[in-house]
């Protein structure tokens, strides 16, 4: 009976890992469009996309987990861009100007 027991426990733990390791692979993909507005002699409107970020995410996370961590990369790459496009927020943007970041889970 012990054997029975030890062995259905011991198949039990080999399933468990197994559906564990084979979940979905999530990739978080990035996409951050900057449009600055210069103002001096004339206003000139330029405006950069950014593309190529790209993230994978643990087989073991679940789809929200994955989602979570998705959207706090979108939060810090627009915060960094952001940061370089202000020197810090010592020099705000025209009016006008933007910084947006679009992250998709897939």
């Amino acid at each position: 009976m012990k054997t029975k027991t030890l062995i259905s426990v011991a198949l039990a733990f080999v399933i468990t890992i197994m559906i564990t390791s084979c979940g979905k692979q999530y990739n978080c993909e990035c996409k951050t469009t900057a449009v600055i507005v210069l103002v001096g002699a004339g206003t000139t409107t330029s405006t950069t996309t950014y593309n190529g970020t790209s993230s994978a995410y643990s087989r073991r996370m679940k789809k929200s987990e994955a989602q979570a961590a998705c959207d706090h990369e979108r939060e810090s790459i627009e915060s960094n861009v952001n940061n370089g496009v202000t020197n810090n927020g010592n020099s705000p943007m025209n009016p006008g100007s933007s910084v947006t970041t679009v992250c998709e889970l897939k």
